[in-house]
């Protein structure tokens, strides 16, 4: 019987070391799917950043060509308004110094005279009353 257990413990050994070269072959073809896995999603993680990247970027620069046009625009309305506006007081300050030297062409006219009474619209040497159409 030593014999026969001798060859049994030597195939039950040698059968045991198949089973762990198996096993180790087995575990390093899974490391090796595992490591090829990650290979492929670390490559698909990046594209998809770069694809997001593009479209931020994209995104970043419509926006920023939006609103660059926008405040062109409120900027160009601005300057047509505060034109407007300065016209508009260009004129009242030129109407206001119209009717000041109005006056004082009047206020000089009544100086001249000797002072006969208020002269009106500025004209010199014509006193009131044939401003007003009366007969002197």
């Amino acid at each position: 019987m030593t014999g026969l257990t001798s060859l049994f413990v030597g195939v039950g050994v040698g059968i045991a070391v198949l089973i762990a070269f198996f096993l180790i072959y087995y575990l390093g073809s899974i490391a090796n799917t595992i490591y090829e896995l990650k290979v492929e999603m670390r490559r698909e993680f990046d594209g998809k950043i770069e694809d997001m990247w593009r479209h931020v970027e994209q995104e970043v620069s419509r926006r920023a060509d939006w609103v660059r046009a926008e405040y062109e625009d409120a900027g160009s309305r601005l300057k047509e308004e505060l034109a407007a506006e300065k016209f508009e007081y260009r004129k009242q300050v030129q109407n206001t110094l119209a009717e000041i030297a109005k006056e004082l062409r009047g206020l000089r006219a009544q100086a001249a005279l000797g002072g006969q009474g208020p002269v009106r619209g500025g004209e010199q040497g014509a006193p009131a009353k044939a401003k007003a159409g009366g007969k002197t």
